[in-house]
């Protein structure tokens, strides 16, 4: 039998408190009961000292009494999983930094849910029907009420079906899919659990959920998340991201078992490879910002994640989330959902609202570092302040000249080591660096709380991703500013900065109406919709042009906004005359989808991110109906229909 200890925070061993719904199920509340222990992880220093009570020479994590998991598991090896990790105090875990979440603006957010025999909403999180464990943390958590993502989103998975959600980063997301899996596991007790199992000589661990994340801080920022909801339970969190300096630590930590892996796709394929995870026991798969992951040639690595042995979609629950979801993102998600998936989109909070204060100065190139310096001078010193740029190099050269202006900066960005990036990120989050120069990958997903300021020092070439970027401040109804920095290189976005400014409710500076008036025609959002992130795509929205909705109109080019499927603008300057190749896409197919915006795309190809129609929509590149064409490719002198 195996024997449980606690520690108080003074490293002292006290006796055996299990009660109901702390652990597996009610039938495991006893302590004459085994509690799936796990036994060869020892997450415990019972005073101070090392502790190293078992057989098996597993790295041991030191509880030295200073308010870490408080809970240490012995005994002999078994198949039983357990034990949490002590990698956070519970003041780090349930530290109550105000999160910026005014639920009274929370209160008038639209949302829009599609999907048959949608699950009821929840008004507050005892009506989750969740146990004593997880009411525990959410209480610690300071949570008082559900977000409206929450609301909706838990529900749906304790429920079991799989879900589509488009909210922003900050809204509550994280939460709405780990509370549910960690419900679901501790309910179903041990028979969730695959036992390891030994391939090759090497012992195989098998996680019951899987959440999948494009960065490595992301993925660090969703696992101290899981580790918080399940404190104080038997569920076993681990972490998987690359890193060569990080690698033996992770394998280690996976040699206590895990319930919950967060990971990164390139190392999680890596380790699969290597026979310490097997994804036959994954019931719950998340994809954290979605969208990128499926935009940014993360879908190859995603597709043979799931087809290691990762039960079919009919035998699991999937969950994605995303601030956007781009129509023809939607279509190729649904390969990895069932049928009947729901579809939630939460009106934007913070992003394009009138709670981000938009601030567009035109600043030639040879001044930014100086109209920099004088935005910082003015800024309060206790304000955070995140700084885009295009490159890391650009990313270390700005950090290195705001430091030599006594301005304490730090950036991140891919080249840097992971001890580095979190030592910054640290740096930036406490306030003794309180200014991020990022660029926007590695940013993408992060959750930093009280950023007051975000300045776009290089915009971005879409206005998707200003949007992202923006919503970083001004989070859940509080408000924030967003300065960015625009000249002659951002004419491909002005118009789109224009809509979104004029949508806020805000004042548009008088050059940059000069300067959509003279911009391309096109545009549009890529996912189709200012209010939402985007809209379902199986309820008739969009379309592109003729080829991008239903063929019909096969010599006009989209000169209507073809007949796409619903009342879709789609294309209404359409590709150009009929029957003649493109040498730009038409008019400017720049932007994307314009499933409503009645400026549209151009000719449906040769956007500048990727070709126009593909398998039977339009990727990138606008309404009206251009042809097929691969990135980069000549254009072609014949009509070729979209492959169904």
């Amino acid at each position: 039998m195996n024997t449980q200890y606690y520690a108080n925070h003074n490293g002292q061993q006290q006796p055996p408190q299990q009660q109901q719904g702390q652990g597996w199920s009610s039938s495991y509340s006893q302590q004459s009961n085994n509690m799936p222990a796990g036994g060869v992880f020892y997450n415990g220093f019972a005073n101070g000292t090392p502790s190293n009570n078992g057989s098996s020479g597993y790295n041991n994590f030191a509880d030295s009494g200073n308010g870490f998991n408080n809970k240490r598991y012995s005994g002999a090896e078994s198949n039983q999983w357990g034990g949490a990790p002590a990698e956070y105090s519970e003041s780090n875990l349930f530290h109550r930094t105000d999160s910026g979440i005014n639920f009274d603006k929370y209160e008038n957010i639209p949302v829009e849910v599609s999907g048959d025999s949608v699950p009821a909403a929840i008004e507050h999180f005892n009506e989750a029907g969740f146990g004593p464990a997880v009411m525990e943390n959410v209480n610690r958590s300071g949570y008082s009420k559900p977000t409206p993502v929450q609301k909706h989103s838990i529900p749906t998975l304790l429920a079991n079906r799989d879900l589509m959600s488009c909210a922003q980063t900050g809204s509550g997301k994280t939460a709405a899919f780990l509370l549910p899996i960690i419900q679901h596991i501790l309910a179903g007790g041990p028979d969730m659990v695959k036992p390891p199992a030994f391939t090759n000589g090497r012992r195989t661990y098998y996680p019951c959920a899987l959440v999948l994340s494009p960065t490595r801080e992301l993925a660090i920022q969703i696992h101290k998340e899981a580790t918080k909801f399940s404190y104080k339970s038997n569920i076993q969190t681990a972490i998987l991201y690359g890193g060569r300096e990080n690698y033996r630590d992770q394998v280690n930590r996976l040699r206590a078992g895990t319930h919950i892996l967060i990971a990164t796709p390139g190392r999680l394929i890596d380790i699969i490879e290597q026979g310490f995870i097997g994804l036959a026991g994954c019931r719950y798969l998340v994809l954290d910002e979605a969208d990128r992951m499926l935009d940014m040639g993360f879908e190859p690595q995603i597709r043979k994640i799931v087809g290691q042995g990762m039960p079919p979609k009919t035998a699991r629950t999937t969950a994605m989330f995303s601030a956007t979801f781009p129509k023809e993102i939607q279509v190729l998600a649904k390969d990895f959902l069932k049928d009947n998936y729901i579809f939630l989109a939460v009106g934007r909070v913070g992003s394009t609202s009138e709670n981000i204060e938009q601030r567009l100065l035109w600043v030639n190139e040879m001044e930014k570092r100086s109209n920099l310096m004088e935005i910082l001078m003015n800024e309060h010193s206790e304000n955070l302040v995140l700084v885009f740029v295009e490159t890391k190099r650009g990313a270390n050269e700005l950090a290195y000249f705001l430091n030599r202006q006594q301005i304490r900066s730090v950036s991140i960005h891919g080249d840097l080591k992971q001890i580095e990036r979190e030592r910054n990120l640290e740096l930036f989050r406490s306030g003794q660096c309180p200014i991020l120069v990022a660029t926007a990958v590695a940013a993408r997903g992060l959750d930093i709380p009280n950023v007051r300021h975000v300045i776009n020092y290089d915009l971005p070439g879409d206005s998707d991703e200003y949007v992202h970027r923006i919503g970083r401040t001004g989070r859940c109804g509080n408000l924030g500013i967003a300065t960015s920095f625009f000249n002659d290189k951002n004419r491909g976005i002005g118009r789109d900065l224009k809509n979104l400014i004029v949508e806020s409710n805000q004042e548009v500076p008088e050059w940059l109406h000069q300067v959509a008036a003279e911009g391309r025609i096109g545009g549009g959002q890529r996912g189709g919709n200012r209010r939402f992130g985007a809209t379902d795509y199986r309820v008739g929205r969009g379309g592109g042009g003729s080829f991008g909705g239903n063929f019909s109109n096969y010599n006009s080019g989209g000169a209507t906004g073809g007949f796409g499927s619903g009342p879709a603008y789609g294309g209404s300057f359409g590709g150009g005359a009929p029957r003649r190749p493109f040498t730009n896409g038409g008019f400017g197919a720049h932007s994307s989808l314009s499933s409503t915006s009645n400026s549209g795309g151009g000719g449906g190809f040769s956007g500048p991110r990727r070709g126009g129609f593909n398998s039977g929509m339009n990727r990138q590149g606008g309404g009206g109906g251009g042809f097929y064409s691969n990135p980069g490719q000549a254009p072609i002198d014949h009509w070729q229909a979209p492959q169904a």
